[in-house]
Parts: structure tokens; sequence; C-alpha cells
């Protein structure tokens, strides 16, 4: 027990400064990149409200995806100040990435569609619509999915691919003027 306290005893002389300033030096980037983290998206967030003409969706879906983009490149930086080969660690974040993109592509392919829905409005809460094929009135649109309250009453849950991939009839639009094209 004596022969290992020893060997911590001669390893902070000789390396306990050097050691001491790698982890101040790791704190103030964890801080500093935590603060820059937050005005960044903040910042990012702000902006897309001015475009999306103060519609939270879209804004709030990149900010978060922006976050937690920054803080992996954060923790990859922190890890590689201290010394640990960062390298298979991007490599298995790119595997798991793909993996992880091959096996919810449905999920991904309908938050796609989600965003479109968000962009374009083609439909909003309380339109009478038609979307994939069901007549009803909207109830939700989240990134996910449609719901739409049919003729009958029931609750049903169409998914955002279907629902932007298919024909949308909205019988509550505004501004909709009936021409007759025949006439000219």
């Amino acid at each position: 027990m004596f022969v290992y306290v020893e060997h911590v005893k001669h390893w902070l002389l000789q390396n306990g400064i050097s050691f001491a300033m790698t982890i101040v030096q790791v704190i103030v980037l964890f801080v500093a990149g935590k603060f820059l983290i937050t005005w960044l998206v903040g910042l990012a967030r702000k902006a897309m409200l001015k475009v999306c003409k103060g519609k939270p969706l879209i804004p709030n879906l990149a900010a978060s995806a922006l976050s937690k983009i920054l803080w992996v490149l954060l923790l990859l930086i922190v890890a590689k100040s201290l010394g640990v080969d960062t390298t298979p660690l991007v490599a298995a974040l790119g595997v798991t990435g793909f993996v992880v993109g091959f096996a919810c592509q449905d999920s991904l392919a309908n938050l796609a569609a989600g965003v479109m829905i968000a962009m374009n409005e083609p439909f909003v809460v309380g339109d009478s619509v038609t979307v994939a094929g069901v007549t009803g009135v909207i109830h939700e649109v989240s990134m996910m999915a449609t719901v739409v309250r049919d003729e009958s009453d029931n609750r049903v849950v169409i998914p955002n691919k279907a629902a932007w991939g298919g024909v949308i009839t909205n019988r509550t639009e505004k501004n909709w003027v009936k021409r007759d094209v025949t006439s000219g």
C-alpha cells in the first residue's frame, strides 16, 4: 500500500502543476462553451422566429438540433483537451447516426413532412379539410402527425408523410375565388 502512495506522490510532484492547469483549462473551456452555445442557440432561434413570422415550431426544432450538435462538438473538444483520442468517438458517432437514421427512416420522413407542413401551412388547426383520404376538421398539427376529427367525431391520426404526400383539399382556405376557366 505504501508503495502506491509513494508512486502517487512522485507522479504529483512531476505532473501535478501540469495536470492542475489542464483541469482548469478544461473547466474554463466547458463553461465558456456552455455560454457560447446558449448565446448561439438563442440568436439562431430569434433569427428564425423573424423569418418564420413568429411561428415557433420550426425555430424550436432547429434550435434544439443546433444545441445538441454544439454540445456534442463541445464535449469532443473537452475530451480532446484532456488527451482523449477522439477519432474512435467520432467514428462511433458516425456509425450510430447511420444506424439510427436507417432504423428511423419512417420517423424521419414524418419529421421532414412535418417541417414542410409547418413551413407551407396547407392547413391549420380548425380548417375543414380532406387529408390522405380523411375528411374532417384539423384538431392538431405536430412535427410527426396530423390529427383530424372526422365527420363521425373520430380522432384520426395521420402520419405527416401521408398527409404531405397526398392530395390536400382545404375547404376553409380564405380568399379562395371560384372561377369558370372556360369563360376566359
